[in-house]
């Protein structure tokens, strides 16, 4: 399982003209080089994952790309940071201990409707790629959904999307 959870979000290997694979040490089996990417607009990111390499290697690719990253090791975390700071987007992990990601997804809008907030942008992330999880996600109230293993490409076009759409509004 610890292996499953390594590699659920792991970036999908660019072509090799783009990355370069560099054996290190045994604390670090290997290091990925990629060709520098910036996003078009540094976003601020709440990162809601438990798992601690999963969440290092996200938090990692997203600072690569210029966006400012807080974390949440559970839903509940999110529930409070979102209360006292404005994310442009929330990437939410949908199976975490105290509180998971749609019951998190749920507290957050209830408060955002009570107090008359601007919703946040929420993706849910997650390995259960099973029919209907997208619906459920959804109907939850996320914007967007993206199941694990995480393709960083992908990643980085959603996250591109939601800055396009920041700046339209604004």
């Amino acid at each position: 399982e610890v292996l499953e959870d390594v590699t659920s979000l792991t970036p999908a290997l660019p072509t090799p003209d783009e990355e370069e694979r560099v054996e290190s040490t045994q604390e670090r089996p290997f290091q990925l080089r990629r060709k520098s990417i910036k996003a078009n607009r540094a976003l601020e990111v709440l990162l809601v994952e438990d798992n601690a390499v999963n969440e290092r290697v996200a938090r990692l690719l997203l600072e690569s790309w210029g966006h400012k990253v807080q974390i949440a090791e559970n839903g509940r975390v999110a529930v409070s940071r979102t209360g006292g700071h404005t994310f442009d987007i929330v990437l939410m992990d949908m199976q975490m201990p105290v509180m998971d990601g749609i019951e998190a997804t749920i507290s957050i809008r209830k408060r955002e409707e009570a107090e008359g907030a601007t919703p946040v942008y929420i993706v849910a992330m997650t390995a259960n790629a099973m029919r209907g999880d997208k619906k459920r996600c959804l109907d939850a109230g996320m914007d967007d959904y993206l199941s694990k293993p995480i393709d960083s490409k992908e990643l980085f076009a959603r996250i591109e999307r939601r800055g396009e759409e920041l700046d339209t509004a604004s």
